[in-house]
């Protein structure tokens, strides 16, 4: 999984929002961490990792 700099929770929201396309009401509410990673090891979610990283390192 690519390593991803996270400095802030915007950083965080702006990744659950867009990469996993969650709603943000449920990225603001609380999220158990288990599901979070749950996510993270989805095989689609790891795509959405990859291209996340891919257009961050494009911004810069």
């Amino acid at each position: 999984m690519p390593k991803l700099l996270v400095e802030t929770w915007v950083d965080v929201y702006s990744m659950l929002t867009d990469v996993f396309s969650m709603p943000s009401d449920l990225v603001l509410s609380d999220i158990c961490l288990d599901d979070i990673l749950q996510m993270a090891y989805n095989k689609s979610a790891y795509e959405g990792w990859k291209n996340y990283a891919i257009n961050q390192s494009q911004k810069n």
